[in-house]
């Protein structure tokens, strides 16, 4: 967030969604109300995201109050979006005026293509929906590629260079040969 949802706010790159869902226009203070800060998505195979790899999403959440929830949705489908619940039960932020972090582990699907999360944190209900337009609540989405596990990568995971010491400074062109692994 900027300086608080409304105004001067906007935050940065709203509405930070992929489909209709817009935070609440009128309600909000930044780092002081309900916010997502962060969203990290690391796939435990230690490899391109592929179908049927498990991930593991943190959100940190700025948490007004122990009043807050925080849940976690994923789609297998940026163009048919149809958002499915990951967070089990209604996590609550443990304190007010912290910045909490929340962690949901699942698999990923059998389709290729673009996928995306969203992570919610909502004051004072139970979060029941993907969006609810309640104010005091912030949305936020994350969009990443899902390959299927036969595809190679289409970048290097690792490159060696000069037998393991990297610290080069190349000034002109040169050619670099990687394969995937």
């Amino acid at each position: 967030c900027t300086d608080n949802q409304a105004s001067p706010g906007p935050e940065p790159n709203q509405p930070n969604t992929i489909d209709a869902c817009v935070d609440a226009a009128t309600s909000g203070t930044c780092h002081s109300d309900e916010s997502v800060e962060n969203v990290t998505i690391s796939d435990l195979n230690n490899s391109v995201f592929k179908f049927g790899d498990t991930v593991q999403v943190n959100y940190t959440l700025y948490c007004w109050g122990t009043a807050d929830r925080a849940a976690l949705y994923y789609t297998n489908s940026t163009s048919s979006i149809n958002w499915k619940r990951i967070t089990s039960g209604n996590p609550i932020c443990s304190a007010g005026g912290i910045y909490e972090v929340f962690s949901d582990t699942f698999t990923l699907d059998h389709i290729n293509g673009t996928h995306a999360v969203r992570a919610i944190n909502k004051y004072n209900s139970d979060i029941t929906s993907d969006c609810d337009g309640a104010d005091y609540t912030d949305y936020d989405d994350v969009v990443f590629y899902v390959i299927d596990s036969n595809e190679p990568p289409t970048t290097p995971t690792s490159i060696l260079c000069n037998n393991g010491n990297c610290n080069s400074t190349f000034n002109e062109s040169i050619n670099i040969n990687c394969s995937g692994s």
